[in-house]
This record gives structure tokens, C-alpha cells and sequence, in this order.
């Protein structure tokens, strides 16, 4: 392979690149390391040789010929010293796509010591398939779209923005585009185009008083700010698109959000309730990639990942869905296997009523299993797939074929065990184990206690459902000939309850996060967004993207907002009194919505949730006992069934109180201006 020193300029941007060492020290977040992003880096020998067989997931081959520095005089010495300069110690790594490389290099190695062209975080799409296959996934939904305009803020190198273009034919289609100097080679050839509909703005769509421009600079001449009160602000768009490219790695912190992504994504739904930047044209679609494990925020996958902001998303969108995205869950938190399993099944029948097809490399692996196990209940077991399950199977096939002995014994000769005989401890207890067998006995007995721990779990679910089934039976039946038994009943309960407290570890949850995670699911529609996909997303690839680094493509469809937000008193809105009770409940989401509303406001729970049907109505996702409702188990219905139960409620906070507690000081009266368009915060 050559040197640095025989690589041209013109070889540096080829599609084949070589990357000096250096440059992989510096840039080391953009290529992923033993098999995945974020992996650790491959195990050295004795010598500090890198392991060649070591297999790199993406299509970046790492080679390593790494030595020791200097020399130690003991062998720990030499370990410790090998370990730690292993991982960046390789000497050229190749980048086979043209778009990865050429940025690479221009934000990392432009130049001995110079600063990047562009935010070295800004990831970027560069696989030309995954944008052919997204566009097709969206071709039946784009049509109403045809000819419309485009929003476009971060477009990067333009290689979806140029695919989607093609598509829809745009009247006109607006790159918000902050990097000028980095991508501009790749946007220019968009705009010289004949009669090319692309107009450039070189301001950064991230900080919204630059949205104003579309209006001052007139840049959308066919669209119309709509006025305050309007009814088609409560009407959809489809000549107008918004497509954005929030994807940043690594995430960071900002202005008490997690990332800049979770900021923009709170206030593009805070615009589609306030009609704000250009949703006053009206209900504006929304394309929007991100970080993969970023999309929980509004788009969780189980009832532990529900919190405010996916409730605020909720009541801004009619449907969430995501296009494409990672096959590996964003957390560690999992839900019952059935209930995944099921979905994924009801999923699969609505694709194929709507004749939706997904190409065999796009398939993901919860879509192939559904599309091959045999049906069964979804609440039949509340055991979970465990993320060691593979690697278990995977070692257990490999001590089948003999591709490594339990132990040796004192001869030198591998020794095999049968893994079902209970004694088998006895004949390898004297001899050292193999690192294999070790973790292999080890996960072992982890699946062991895993399936006793879910045995438990499973006959508190059994219990518990058993008596709500009975007490749900006689509620409609006289409360006078049926009291003896339902004080059994409410008895029964109770002890259940008191029997799920004395739990160890972490059981207790496990029981309350199946049983609201059932109760999510069961409700028609579904709670979670998720449930209500018309097709399962695109399975992606990490050397899709460049950081390497998996993304997602949400799709969101605003919906028209509660009447009774739009009430005002003075320069507050109803939203204001909304906010404050979500905010007080949400604190602790696991609570339930009798504390939580106790700690919102003293006898507000006395007050509010008996005038709140539909909490105690199962076929609508209530509960017996509202002790055992969560908060973060309530539908957005039964959100604004308890909203409109507040607004009447005589003694609710006043603004002034309500202010105090959120922390604000004051709310000028600027407010009540018509100026939408200037945006609802600042970046």
C-alpha cells in the first residue's frame, strides 16, 4: 500500500482514498471500530500486533502493524503499553465512498493544521441507494406533492435534496445551507441547472429569526403567510414541503435540551401549534433526519421511553413515521417479544393491503422473524429478547462443532462436556477454561436466572389480569347484588399488590412496564405512534452516512391543534396552563395520575378525575384502580379529558401562581403581536 508521501491530491479524493494515520487519529468518531460504531478496537498479541482477522462491519478496512515503542521489562508493562496505543496505532484505512472520503478529508485533513471548511459534526447522506430506496418507500404519499415548494435546511452535499427533486418537479426549492464554502462545490451544480428551480440561502435554518427571510426576501412568491384566526391555518399544505437534515455527531447538550436536534424537533412542533414560521402557510409536512438514537424523543418503541416531549409530539401530529432507519434498538429498554412480535405482524398485513414491498437488503430482522414465526398471543410470555441472546446462540453452535474445547487436560487433549449434564463442572473444575467456554457457562447461567425471573413476573401478570377480568365482568351489573363480591375482588387486589411490592430487584417495574406496555398496545388505535405504522422502516447501514453513524428519516403529518388551546387570557394562552400541569405530572413519569395530579395542585386529583370517564374505562385504556394508571401510560385523549377538566376547575392556579412555579418572571406584551414569522426562539 503506498505512503502518504506517494499519495496525490487527486488520488486523496478518488473513491478509494487512502487515510494516513494521523488523520484517523484526529477524526477518529467518523469510522466505526471492531464491527460497529463505537466498537471497541481489535485485540493485539503479545507483540502488539493488530489481529488481522479482526472484521470491520462497514466497508473501511483497518490494518494494523503497530509495535511496541519501547521496550519493558515486564510482560504487564508490555500489555498495558500495547493496549493503549493498539487503538489508533494503524497505519492507512481506505474509504471506498467518493462523498465519505471527500468530506473526510476536507474536515479533518485539509491542510497541515487548518481549521475544517465545515461543522466537523454535520453528518451527511452519501449512499446514492439508500436515497433511491427512501424516495421509492415515499413515492405513493409524494404525489400530492407534485410541483410544490421545498424547504431544504441543511442539504449538504444535496444528495437526497437532488433525489427528491427529480421526483416532485418543484416550483421552486429553497437550500438553507450555513457551510458555504465546504459544500458549495456539491449545491452549484444544482443551481446552474437550466431553469433551475434551487434558489441558495446561505444562513443556517437552525436559528429561526433566518426563517423570516422566506418572507422578506420573497422567496416563497407562491405561498401565503396566512393571518391570525384564518381557518386554512388548520388545513393542510401540500404545496409546501419541509426537509431537514438535523443529524449532528457527536450529540451535545444545548440550552437544557440533550442535543441541538432534540431543540429543533421541541420547536418545530411548537410551530405547528402556534402557526409559526412556515406553518402560518398552514400544516406544513415535515422529512426530517436525524441521529438514529435521537428519534425516541418523539417516536418511542415502549412505554419506559414515553415522556413529554412524545406526548407534545402527539398532539402536534396526526402520524409519525419513520422511513428508514438502524435494525439495533436506540436503548436497553425492551418490551415483551410477543407484543413486538404481533405488531410486527399487523404491520406486515397493512403492507401487504397497500401492495408496499421492501427491497431483501432492507429487510430488518424483527420483519423477517414475524414473516417466519408462528403465531401466538402477544401477552403468551413477558420475557424480552436480551441483547446476549445471539452471542449465546452463536457460542453454542461453535462448542457443537468443536470449535473449542471446554478445557485441556494435563495431557494437552481438548475436553468436550455434554452443557446438559448437571455434573459437568466436575470433570472441567480442575483444569483452566477456555475463554470460550467460559463466557458460554457464564451466559448459561444468565439465561437460567433471566427465565426464573420471568417466571415470577409472568404469574403476577396472570393474577392481575385474572382479577381485572372479573371485576371489569360485573361493572355493569347492580353495585347492591354484586358489592360482597367485588370487595373480594378489591381484597384480592390488594394483596396482589402488596405480594408485587415484596419483589426483589427490579421485578416490581418489570410487572407495572409489562402490564402498562399490554395496556398501550390492546387500545385500538394503539397509544404508541409506533404501534400505528403502515409499514416497517428501511433497515440502514452505519457507511451509509458519513460520520459513520446510523440516521433515520422521520416523516411528520401536523394535525390541526385543540380548540381549547386557542383561547387566551390576557397575553397568555390556554396552552400556558397546559404546560404548566404537564410539566408538574411529567417530573416523575412512573407516578400515578392520582399523585400526580395531587402534587400539580391540592384537590385537583379530588376535583378533576372523577370527571374524567375515561380513565376508568378499560376499553379505552383506563384502569380499576387509578393508583395503578401512570402517567406516562395516558393516551393524548385522556390528556384532554383531564385538560378540560382543569379549565373548569374554579380553583386552579392562577397565571401569576403558575408563572412563579414554571420560573418565569414575566411574559411582555410583545407577545400579542402578529410577527409569527419571527420565529419562537432563538438558537
Amino acid at each position: 500500500m503506498l505512503q502518504l508521501s506517494q499519495v496525490s491530491r487527486k488520488t486523496c479524493h478518488s473513491p478509494h482514498a487512502i487515510v494516513p494515520k494521523s488523520t484517523l487519529r484526529y477524526f477518529q468518531h467518523a469510522l466505526p471500530r471492531y464491527g460497529r460504531p463505537g466498537g471497541r478496537p481489535p485485540k493485539t498479541d503479545k507483540k502488539g500486533v493488530g489481529n488481522a482477522s479482526a472484521k470491520v462491519a462497514s466497508n473501511a478496512a483497518l490494518k494494523s502493524a503497530s509495535k511496541p515503542r519501547r521496550k519493558s521489562t515486564t510482560k504487564a508493562s508490555t500489555k498495558k503499553l500495547t493496549e493503549s496505543t493498539s487503538k489508533f496505532d494503524d497505519k492507512l484505512v481506505q474509504l471506498e465512498n467518493k462523498f465519505a472520503t471527500e468530506l473526510f478529508y476536507a474536515n479533518a485533513h485539509n491542510r497541515q493544521g487548518a481549521r475544517p471548511l465545515g461543522d466537523k459534526n454535520r453528518m451527511n447522506i452519501v449512499s446514492e441507494g439508500l436515497c433511491e430506496d427512501v424516495i421509492s418507500r415515499l413515492s405513493p404519499s409524494l404525489q400530492k406533492h407534485m410541483n410544490c415548494d421545498i424547504i431544504d435546511i441543511n442539504p449538504g452535499i444535496g444528495l437526497f435534496s437532488s433525489k427528491l427533486h427529480e421526483v416532485l418537479k418543484p416550483r421552486t426549492h429553497v437550500l438553507m445551507e450555513p457551510d458555504e464554502t465546504l459544500y458549495m462545490q456539491y449545491l452549484q451544480p444544482l443551481l446552474d441547472q437550466e431553469n433551475s428551480k434551487y434558489r441558495f440561502l446561505p444562513s443556517s435554518g437552525v436559528i429561526w429569526a433566518n426563517l423570516d427571510k422566506f418572507e422578506k426576501d420573497k422567496m416563497l412568491p407562491k405561498q401565503e403567510l396566512l393571518s391570525k384566526g384564518d381557518p386554512r391555518l388548520e388545513q393542510k399544505n401540500d404545496t409546501l414541503l419541509m426537509v431537514a437534515n438535523l443529524g449532528y455527531y457527536p450529540a451535545k447538550p444545548y440550552m437544557g435540551f440533550p442535543s441541538v436536534t432534540s431543540l429543533m424537533i421541541h420547536q418545530l412542533l411548537s410551530a405547528v401549534r402556534a402557526h409559526a414560521l412556515f406553518q402560518g402557510y398552514g400544516l406544513v409536512r415535515m422529512l426530517v433526519w436525524m441521529l438514529d438514537k435521537e428519534k425516541k424523543q418523539v417516536l418511542p418503541r415502549v412505554v419506559t421511553q414515553r415522556r413529554k416531549s412524545t406526548l407534545e409530539a402527539e398532539i402536534a401530529c396526526e402520524n409519525i413515521f419513520e422511513i428508514a432507519g438502524s435494525d439495533e434498538l436506540v436503548a436497553n429498554d425492551r418490551r415483551e417479544h410477543g407484543i413486538d412480535l404481533e405488531s410486527a405482524r399487523m404491520v406486515g398485513r397493512r403492507m401487504e393491503e397497500a401492495n408496499i414491498t421492501t427491497p431483501s437488503g432492507r429487510v430488518g430482522s424483527l420483519q423477517a422473524e414475524a414473516a417466519n414465526a408462528s403465531l401466538q398471543s402477544e401477552n403468551s410470555t413477558s420475557s424480552v429478547i436480551r441483547p446476549f441472546v445471539k452471542e449465546l446462540a452463536d457460542l453454542k453452535a461453535r462448542y457443537a462443532r468443536h470449535e473449542f474445547p471446554a478445557c485441556y487436560d494435563a495431557n494437552g487433549d481438548p475436553v468436550y462436556v455434554d452443557l446438559d449434564d448437571p455434573k459437568k463442572t466436575l470433570t472441567t473444575r480442575k483444569y483452566a477454561l477456555t475463554p470460550e467456554y467460559d463466557r458460554l457457562c457464564k451466559l448459561l447461567y444468565r439465561t437460567a436466572s433471566v427465565n426464573t425471573k420471568t417466571a415470577r413476573v409472568d404469574l403476577a401478570l396472570e393474577e392481575y389480569e385474572e382479577i381485572v377480568g372479573l371485576l371489569e365482568g360485573i361493572q355493569g351489573h347492580d353495585p347492591v347484588a354484586t358489592s360482597s363480591q367485588r370487595a373480594a375482588l378489591h381484597k384480592r387486589l390488594e394483596e396482589w399488590e402488596s405480594d408485587v411490592s415484596m419483589l426483589t430487584g427490579n421485578l416490581a417495574s418489570q410487572v407495572w412496564q409489562r402490564l402498562e406496555d399490554r395496556r398501550l398496545f390492546r387500545q385500538d388505535p394503539s397509544v404508541l405512534l409506533w404501534d400505528r405504522r403502515p409499514a416497517e422502516p428501511l433497515k440502514v447501514e452505519a457507511t451509509e452516512f458519513f460520520p459513520q453513524q446510523d440516521m433515520c428519516l422521520l416523516d411528520f403529518h401536523p394535525k390541526p391543534t385543540w380548540s381549547i388551546f386557542n383561547a387566551r387570557a390576557g397575553n397568555l394562552t390556554n396552552y400556558d396552563d397546559f404546560e404548566f400541569m404537564l410539566t408538574g405530572l411529567f417530573i416523575t413519569p412512573t407516578q400515578s395520575i392520582v399523585r400526580g395530579m395531587t402534587a400539580a395542585a391540592p384537590g385537583a386529583a379530588e376535583w378533576i378525575l372523577p370527571r374524567c370517564p375515561s380513565l376508568t374505562d378499560p376499553t379505552r385504556g383506563g384502569a380499576v384502580d387509578l393508583e395503578h394508571l401512570s402517567v406516562r401510560s395516558l393516551s393524548a385523549d385522556m390528556f384532554r379529558e383531564i385538560f378540560e377538566a382543569w379549565m373548569d376547575w374554579p380553583f386552579r392556579p392562577s397565571k401569576s401562581e403558575m408563572l412563579v412555579r414554571l420560573g418565569s418572571q414575566s411574559m411582555s406584551d410583545d407577545d400579542d403581536d402578529d410577527g409569527r414569522f419571527s420565529g419562537i426562539a432563538s438558537v
